[in-house]
């Protein structure tokens, strides 16, 4: 038999409400930039001052502006008229350079024995995956090459 005392919660109910409302999120929270502005003045002052709206006609995202830049990528097409950003070459691509850099047991050794044969011969590139469109595009626009 359980008494009464295991029943009701451990900390009280005065500390599980202060906790949840802590934590709620309010009708005023900017996904873009993850931040609860809490009332609906400070929400709009937040868009008016650090949101740049999307200049690409019917589409009206609007965001701070490291934000438009990888946005605007959603906008490019490549030379077949497909969306750069959605095509299935670009996730693959995606995935596999995030398979080559995990470290798994097997690249840790590969990645061991290059640096070894690397060492022995002299110093050789580094031998990466190539990069899909979509990270030339990034690195282009904020100036990374």
């Amino acid at each position: 038999n359980r008494s009464d005392s295991e029943d009701r919660p451990r900390f009280g109910r005065f500390f599980a409400s202060r906790w949840s409302r802590r934590d709620a999120v309010s009708p005023f929270f900017c996904n873009v930039c993850n931040k609860d502005c809490k009332r609906r003045e400070r929400y709009q002052e937040h868009i008016a001052e650090d949101h740049i709206p999307c200049t690409e006609e019917g589409c009206n995202f609007s965001g701070p502006e490291h934000v438009m830049a990888i946005h605007k990528l959603k906008h490019t097409k490549s030379a077949d008229g497909s969306n750069v950003v959605d095509s299935p070459e670009e996730q693959m691509r995606w995935i596999a350079a995030r398979r080559a850099c995990f470290p798994s047991a097997g690249n840790l050794k590969k990645k061991a024995e290059n640096e070894a044969k690397r060492y022995q011969i002299g110093a050789l590139p580094e031998d990466r995956p190539k990069p899909g469109m979509l990270e030339i595009l990034i690195r282009k626009t904020s100036l990374m090459d």
